[in-house]
């Protein structure tokens, strides 16, 4: 699952969504380098050596390009990693990987090459300027549908969903983890009921990961 989109649109809110839908699965949730203020039910992964031990678990890169970027060495360990994890859910495996990014433009394309799922967030004209020729068109017709969507509004590509999706803020997020929370659904409670298609067709994030 990558997540894109500019500064402050609510990226790391949809990863923090997404890891809470992953716990209450019961799939053990680990984020690189985990700063304080996310749950004890999120384990830190050391971005220095990848091992996810457990088979059935989701791992969480935010600002995923600091990591993985364009024309960074094929032979890295920690690449080599993702792409084991990759394989192992491909064969039978129930690991999952959640990236967020602001500068997909310079994201390494063997992790894109990964990637099955794209949640985009409201992007700058210049981010859209400047991404690969083959993303353009993804991100033209994810910010036409995002034009008049409020914050807490992302849109979906996925095997098997296309359209706009309600992302509410879970409840132990706070201002400290992103910068978006201060204005994300103004003046609206954090809900229990994470992910919400307004389009039409999916009822549930199972479904769209399914």
């Amino acid at each position: 699952m990558l997540v894109v989109g500019d500064t402050g649109e609510g990226k790391t809110v949809v990863a923090a969504a997404a890891m809470e839908w992953f716990n209450k699965q019961g799939i053990y949730v680990y984020m690189f380098d985990k700063q304080q203020g996310y749950p004890k039910w999120v384990h830190n992964q050391s971005s220095s050596n990848i091992e996810m031990k457990e088979k059935n678990s989701v791992l969480c890169i935010d600002d995923a390009h600091n990591y993985f970027y364009a024309g960074m060495e094929e032979d890295r360990e920690d690449l080599k990693a993702l792409d084991m994890i990759n394989r192992a859910r491909r064969h039978g495996g129930k690991r999952s990987i959640i990236y967020t990014t602001q500068q997909s433009t310079v994201l390494s394309r063997k992790l894109i090459g990964m990637t099955t799922f794209l949640v985009f967030k409201k992007s700058s004209p210049m981010q859209i300027e400047f991404e690969r020729p083959e993303f353009q068109p993804l991100f033209q017709r994810a910010n036409a549908a995002l034009k008049d969507q409020s914050i807490e509004i992302a849109y979906v590509v996925s095997t098997n969903y296309e359209g706009l999706l309600q992302v509410d803020m879970p409840k132990w997020f706070t201002d400290e983890l992103s910068g978006a929370p201060e204005h994300y659904q103004q003046g609206k409670p954090k809900s229990e009921g994470i992910f919400k298609s307004i389009t039409g067709g999916i009822s549930s994030i199972g479904k769209m990961f399914g």
